[in-house]
């Protein structure tokens, strides 16, 4: 944000929380992460088809980018996101509901499924290791599935699922190691997050916060394709 905006913009979210209207550069209209999770199983039946029944068959709700990792926020908000125009960051820190969330997989996870085995660079046991050092072993069994096949819009498919599994999601919000992930993208855990955040789940809001020393292990696209 410019600097005559800063104070204002502090003040609202710690009196009316994250509401529905904010972060316009950062929110997407997706499948409601509750309703995808209701109808998992009858989805995963017909792995060819999720991502178009995700997209016309369920409600939409607006959906913000954010970061389980002090690490990731802060490098979203000082380096990924800043302009010359805008030279205030911030840092929300708050807490919500895991069944708000989903998995962001567009920068590192979707990739792996997808094109694991497309240059034949990795071995698949590799892969395996990586991932679930990253979102826990049940991702495994998602990783397995579309592993199993060749058509990659049923591997996007199955990959959408594993985003909106709740032991998935629980398992990389403790993720410690660092992801490099597409377009020089740095986070240790990176979700969509259902609004609004309520004032009362705000903890604290940092101006331009410091990036945190690198984390000591990471790991980075070449290891999954």
């Amino acid at each position: 944000m410019s600097p005559d905006d800063q104070d204002k913009v502090v003040r609202e979210i710690l009196d009316h929380g994250f509401l529905d209207g904010e972060a316009k550069q950062w929110r997407t209209g997706m499948p409601d992460p509750i309703a995808v999770r209701t109808i998992q199983k009858d989805l995963a039946s017909s792995p060819g088809t999720i991502r178009e029944r995700l997209n016309h068959e369920l409600p939409k709700r607006t959906l913000v980018n954010a970061c389980g990792d002090r690490y990731g926020g802060a490098y979203y908000a000082l380096t990924h996101n800043r302009s010359a125009s805008k030279t205030v960051s911030i840092l929300i820190e708050f807490q919500t509901p895991l069944e708000m969330l989903c998995v962001d997989g567009k920068d590192f996870l979707y990739t792996a499924f997808q094109l694991w085995d497309q240059r034949g660079a990795v071995s698949i046991e590799k892969v395996r290791t990586t991932i679930a050092a990253l979102y826990g072993t049940k991702i495994l069994s998602y990783f397995g599935e579309a592993a199993s096949h060749r058509d990659t819009i049923a591997r996007i498919g199955i990959c959408d699922l594993a985003c909106h599994d709740l032991e998935v999601i629980r398992s990389h919000s403790e993720n410690g190691i660092l992801i490099k992930g597409r377009h020089k993208t740095r986070f240790c855990s990176a979700f969509q997050m259902q609004l609004p955040v309520p004032p009362e789940s705000i903890i604290r809001i940092e101006c331009n916060p410091t990036i945190p020393p690198n984390p000591v292990m990471s790991v980075s696209l070449d290891d999954v394709r």
